[in-house]
């Protein structure tokens, strides 16, 4: 089970504003398990989840998959429409905030974010942070030996 107040923690360690977790098609498999998103469950839209160090969480979520995230705390967006999905994005993001993300500039084991879409995250307002800062928030989160090969 996803502990909020363990993340929000680690976040607050890392001097970042805020966590951001990006998924489709269950690829990056350490969101999956540090959010425990049962990988049964179908995910071919994107959903965006943010967690803020302030304030409450928040999920964005495609219309046709909205109940992927419900187990998570936060206030829930739905879109149906990638000019929805945009808007969303731009709504939530704290400009001049820094987010960490599932990307990597050495590891690509841990990089699950396409550059394609952290150019959009940041197009809307999202100062993403990788590397290092990301693997440290992934290692308090992750029990080591339930972690996939993959990830």
């Amino acid at each position: 089970m996803f502990n909020l107040r363990k993340a929000v923690n680690a976040i607050r360690e890392e001097k970042l504003s805020g966590w951001l977790f990006y998924n489709i098609h269950h690829r990056d498999t350490t969101a999956d398990l540090i959010l425990d998103i049962d990988k049964d469950k179908i995910n071919t839209r994107p959903w965006v989840y943010v967690v803020p160090v302030h304030g409450v969480p928040v999920k964005i979520v495609h219309t046709i998959e909205s109940e992927i995230l419900d187990e998570l705390p936060g206030r829930e967006i739905v879109y149906g429409s990638r000019k929805e999905f945009l808007g969303a994005l731009g709504d939530t993001a704290e400009p001049g905030h820094s987010y960490a993300a599932q990307f990597s500039t050495w590891d690509p084991e841990i990089s699950f974010l396409d550059h394609g879409t952290a150019d959009v995250l940041e197009t809307k307002g999202f100062n993403l942070v990788s590397d290092r800062k990301s693997t440290r928030l992934n290692s308090s989160h992750t029990d080591i030996s339930r972690m996939p090969s993959s990830a």
